[in-house]
């Protein structure tokens, strides 16, 4: 599935569970999730998405683990069974 397939039906899920949904097109900072969002009980997460042949760039590595040790919630997100799991 390509990224942007898998980005939007990650957004049309997140929402359809109510979490507060930003898409992040254009960052200031290098690296920043695809998907920064806020579940109903107030938790951060930070989704990177990657589809079919895409890799985590280092940045990317860097601030996934950054929002983990604040104790948010930091993943890739492959498919749609990685974000059934959440």
């Amino acid at each position: 599935m390509t990224g942007a397939k898998l980005q939007a039906l990650t957004l049309k899920e997140l929402k359809k569970r109510k979490f507060f949904v930003v898409n992040v097109m254009t960052a200031s900072t290098n690296g920043v999730s695809d998907i920064l969002a806020c579940s109903p009980t107030g938790r951060f997460y930070a989704l990177e998405i990657k589809g079919d042949g895409d890799t985590l760039k280092p940045l990317q590595r860097y601030f996934l683990n950054e929002v983990n040790k604040r104790g948010g919630i930091a993943m890739v997100i492959k498919d749609l069974e990685q974000l059934r799991e959440l």
